[in-house]
């Protein structure tokens, strides 16, 4: 990974100054400038306003880099046009995200810190560890009563092709997986905190509704 910054960034699209740039317009700017194809984006860019009241951001973009960081190297110091300004690229510092605890999957704190009484699976959210998941877990032990039956997975096979289930979002999904909500806003201390009392709020729900039909994911 390498990281950039786009600086003075018109932050509205319009003279009325009532239109908020766009993450597509950024992307727009991007693909169509001569250094597109040292633009592999990672993530969405991060729009940053200069100051409360400013008419000019700052955009962040990580990016997908070789380990000599040529991509980042071959953008930095250059300019791109950005609305009718010609604008500065410029490295950055990457930004400390939140951690993911490797023993529950759960954003927000260190293994070291982990307070679950034992680990879960990030791929299907079961009571053992990632590397025993092919062994133990039941999507991959087979089901010999099933019509039709089963079979259970190869022994010489080490990672599941079955379908996953995250246990952060309830997605289709391992719970590190960049397709996960979560890892959107990984950035975000505030963001996964509001999620997780949501999810929680909604745990709550479940049991004291009547039918127990309220959603929990």
């Amino acid at each position: 990974m390498s990281y950039i910054c786009i600086i003075d960034v018109p932050f509205f699209e319009d003279n009325a100054c009532t239109q908020r740039i766009s993450l597509d317009c950024i992307k727009g700017a991007v693909a169509r400038s001569p250094l597109h194809e040292h633009f592999i984006l990672a993530c969405d860019p991060r729009l940053i306003r200069n100051s409360p009241n400013s008419t000019n951001c700052t955009v962040n973009i990580d990016l997908w880099d070789f380990q000599t960081g040529a991509h980042a190297k071959a953008l930095i110091g250059k300019s791109i046009i950005m609305g009718n300004c010609l604008c500065l690229i410029k490295e950055a510092q990457p930004r400390k995200g939140v951690p993911i605890c490797q023993r529950c999957w759960k954003w927000g704190h260190p293994s070291q810190s982990c307070r679950s009484p034992g680990t879960t699976c990030p791929h299907c959210m079961g009571p053992h560890m990632a590397d025993e998941h092919c062994w133990v877990a039941g999507c991959c032990m087979g089901n010999a009563n099933a019509i039709p039956p089963i079979p259970p997975t190869d022994a010489a096979i080490t990672e599941c092709h079955h379908k996953a289930h995250c246990v952060n979002c309830g997605g289709p999904h391992c719970a590190d997986s960049r397709k996960c909500k979560f890892w959107d806003h990984r950035f975000d201390q505030q963001w996964i905190n509001a999620k997780y009392a949501e999810v929680c709020q909604r745990r709550i729900d479940a049991r004291s509704h009547p039918n127990n039909l309220c959603p929990i994911a």
